[in-house]
């Protein structure tokens, strides 16, 4: 078993930031040149225009094989990020950095349901403001409870976002069967 101990670190929740995106850009057109993938996606609350949110750019990078995670990591470590191994989910390779911005890069398969539930979550918040803003408050109530470092926070989190992801599964059944 990994020790997630490494992984700790202080959290904070800020309000929106459009540069957010800006800095999402940046990094998606350094990795892009570096590891040759166009499977490269904005996630999380920094990816939701108007939301709150560690101030964290996530990136998640989509590939064909398994066997393509180990390349890939060494390589984007060339780049100053730190690689935690799967941090606790699996079939996720973790990485990132934290100068001179907050960046966390998610390798996963194509497909899986890690890639799927990440972007339907992404844009079922883009599309919900309402829920991005409840989400918002849910996480800001747990930081003025005194929760401020990652591990704990993302606890406290874990069952709201299940129901928020359970939410979006359904909303994106039903735009597939629409179109």
């Amino acid at each position: 078993m990994q020790d997630r101990s490494k992984l700790d670190e202080q959290v904070s929740v800020a309000p929106y930031d459009p540069s957010w995106v800006v800095l999402f850009e940046q990094e998606a057109k350094q990795l892009s040149s570096l590891l040759g993938t166009r499977q490269i996606q904005h996630i999380g609350s920094t990816a939701v225009p108007g939301m709150a949110a560690k101030p964290i750019v996530d990136i998640l990078i989509g590939l064909q094989k398994q066997e393509l995670v180990d390349e890939m990591a060494l390589a984007i470590i060339t780049l100053g990020f730190e690689d935690m191994g799967e941090a606790g989910i699996v079939g996720r390779r973790h990485l990132r950095k934290r100068s001179p911005f907050a960046v966390n890069i998610h390798l996963v398969l194509m497909n899986s349901n890690l890639w799927r539930n990440n972007l339907i979550l992404r844009d079922y918040l883009r599309t919900h403001p309402d829920e991005a803003q409840r989400y918002g408050e849910h996480k800001y109530k747990i930081i003025s409870g005194g929760t401020n470092t990652l591990l704990a926070y993302s606890e406290q989190k874990t069952s709201f976002i299940q129901d928020l992801i359970q939410r979006a599964q359904i909303w994106e059944r039903d735009q597939r069967m629409l179109s």
